[in-house]
C-alpha cells in the first residue's frame, strides 16, 4: 500500500468527504481520515475513493464555490509519506556512578 502525505488540496477534499459520507468506514491497514492535516498519511486507495465520491456528489450540489476533485488535482504535489523516526533508546552506562 502506498501512503502519501496530505497536501492542502487533499485536506480540503477529505473534509468535504467526511461531511458528505456519513458512514466513513476505515479498514485496519489504512490511516484514519478523522482529523485531516497537511503531512498526515493517506493511502492511494483512499484518495481514489474520495475522488469517486466527490465527483458523483459534485454534480448534485454544484455551486460556484465548489470545484470537482479530479484525481490528478488531488495527487498534484503529493509526496510519499515518510513516518517520523522512532525515538532512539537512551544508552545504558554500566560503569556510571549511582548504578
Amino acid at each position: 500500500m502506498v501512503l502519501f502525505a496530505m497536501t492542502p488540496t487533499i485536506v480540503g477534499a477529505v473534509k468535504k468527504y467526511n461531511v458528505v459520507k456519513q458512514d466513513v468506514t476505515n479498514t485496519d491497514n489504512e490511516p484514519s481520515l478523522e482529523s485531516p492535516a497537511i503531512g498526515k498519511p493517506i493511502s492511494h486507495g483512499q484518495i481514489i475513493d474520495i475522488h469517486k465520491s466527490l465527483s458523483n456528489v459534485h454534480s448534485d450540489i454544484a455551486s460556484p464555490a465548489d470545484k470537482p476533485y479530479h484525481l490528478n488535482d488531488l495527487l498534484r504535489g503529493a509526496q510519499i509519506y515518510v513516518p517520523p523516526p522512532k525515538p532512539t533508546a537512551q544508552p545504558v552506562c554500566s560503569g556510571c556512578p549511582g548504578r
